[in-house]
């Protein structure tokens, strides 16, 4: 193996750990469950710097061959939205938003 492959291979698996690790966090700490989403109030988080007039809501996602997930978009007006989907390796997957999708920026949309 040569020296970049070494290195890419870490970073792959580097990326892969964080995610396992912040999955048990949430999980232990959280309370968070297969595919409820969590919605959290405006200002109602405690990371390190939050937007205190954004809404946040979060969920770990079971995905696989014979399962899918719908989400109901309701419609936003005059704010920002995203749906930010990532896989375990913390690549996004899903980005829903007004600027991704301008011609259906609600409803029933996506099966992930």
């Amino acid at each position: 193996m040569s020296d970049q492959q070494i290195s890419d291979a870490y970073l792959y698996l580097l990326g892969r750990i964080l995610i396992l690790r912040q999955q048990r966090l949430d999980f232990e700490r959280e309370r968070l469950r297969w595919n409820e989403l969590v919605y959290r109030e405006p200002g109602g988080v405690a990371w390190a710097n939050p937007n205190l007039d954004v809404a946040y809501s979060e969920a770990w996602v079971a995905v696989d061959d014979k399962t899918c997930v719908r989400l109901d978009m309701p419609k936003v007006s005059g704010r920002y939205y995203t749906w930010h989907m990532l896989n375990g390796w913390g690549e996004t997957v899903l980005n829903i938003n007004e600027r991704t999708y301008p011609a259906q920026p609600a409803a029933p949309m996506h099966c992930a």
